[in-house]
This record gives structure tokens, C-alpha cells and sequence, in this order.
């Protein structure tokens, strides 16, 4: 649930690295296998990236565990649901029209905490003493690989419906995307005001 929770919304960063401290010092060994089966949710990429001291907890415990684990929940698991994007499609889109940039997003975060866990551009001596195995690796690129390629698959319809509603009306999708910007303004504010607040039951 914390997880979503700092997946969804963007809390401010004392806050978040106040409970990034939390989690990674005194909860991470309790929530070990959560923190694990976290990662093939395409959803919660997101919220590690906002946790540092947990991503890297994360990490360690990643390459404690046998390969047979990995590759249950990077391949079998985050690729599953990976696969469920392939069908996202624009005319589907919600009405800040968002939801598929939403899951590119997503991919893209995916991508980045995958690299983070083969130990990426980091001396063998940075990481802890912990460092994933050859097959652990290669389970984190083939994920990275399918994230990135479906990444850019769903930017391209992306960019593709933009240009059709361009050349339909460009002066009315340009009132419909000023429209859209100022309702997505007014909720961020407000969802700000409100997350600095919830988010500290959790601490």
C-alpha cells in the first residue's frame, strides 16, 4: 500500500526520504518478499526510485535469493504484466489524456530500476558486497529490453494520434489540451496540499 501510495502521488521530499530512512533502517528485513514481489508491478517502479536507501535494500535482497526467484518475478511475473500494456490504445485514453503517456511512464521507470538492479555503472566495491549473478542479470536486461521496446511502441501512438488530431483541428486541439493542462494543474496543487499530510501516518 505505501508503495502505490508514493507511486501515485507526488509527496514532497522530506517526507518521502523521511520514510525512505524508516523503511530501509528499521522495516526492511519484515518486508523483504514485499519489497521483492514489488518489483513486477509495472505500477511501483516509480515509488523505489523515490525511496534510494529502500531501491538498494532492494537490490542486496534481489541477490540473495535463488535465480529461479528472479526469474519468477522479473520474467515470469513483470513480464506478464508488461504484456498487458501491448493492447493500450490512445482512443481509449482518459481525459487528461493520460493514460497511456502514464504507462510509457511506467516502463520507463521499470527500465530504470531494472538497470539499478544489475548494479549499473557502479565498481563492484559500491555495491555492498552484494552483487546479482550472471543469470540474475541477464533475467534484469531481458527485462529492460521488453520495458524499453514497449516503451517506445507506445509513445510512437502517442505521437501519432497527436498528429492526426493536428491536422483534423489544430486550433481546437489546442483549446482541448489548454483545457486539460488547467484541470491537471489545479489537481496536482490540490492532491499536494493533501499528500504532505497523509503520507505522515506512515512514519
Amino acid at each position: 500500500a505505501l508503495l502505490r501510495h508514493i507511486s501515485m502521488h507526488d509527496i514532497p521530499e522530506t517526507t518521502r526520504l523521511g520514510v525512505d530512512e524508516e523503511i530501509s533502517s528499521k522495516h526492511a528485513t519484515v518486508l523483504k518478499w514485499g519489497l521483492l514481489r514489488g518489483l513486477q508491478y509495472t505500477d511501483l517502479a516509480r515509488s523505489y526510485l523515490g525511496l534510494p536507501r529502500t531501491l538498494e535494500k532492494t537490490r542486496i535482497f534481489l541477490s540473495l535469493i535463488s535465480v529461479g526467484k528472479t526469474n519468477e518475478i522479473l520474467q515470469k511475473e513483470l513480464g506478464k504484466n508488461i504484456d498487458t500494456l501491448k493492447n493500450l490504445s490512445v482512443d481509449d485514453d482518459d481525459d487528461d489524456g493520460g493514460s497511456i503517456g502514464k504507462k510509457a511512464d511506467e516502463l520507463k521507470y521499470v527500465a530504470e530500476v531494472m538497470t539499478f538492479m544489475t548494479g549499473h555503472g557502479r565498481f563492484k566495491k559500491d555495491l555492498n558486497g552484494s552483487d546479482l549473478s550472471k543469470d540474475a542479470k541477464k533475467i534484469c536486461r531481458t527485462a529492460i529490453n521488453k520495458a524499453e521496446k514497449l516503451e517506445k511502441e507506445l509513445r510512437e501512438k502517442m505521437l501519432e494520434k497527436a498528429k492526426e488530431q493536428k491536422s483534423a483541428d489544430p486550433k481546437k486541439t489546442k483549446e482541448v489540451w489548454m483545457e486539460k493542462d488547467v484541470r491537471v494543474e489545479d489537481r496536482e496543487r490540490e492532491e499536494a496540499r493533501k499528500e504532505a499530510y497523509s503520507l505522515s501516518q506512515y512514519l
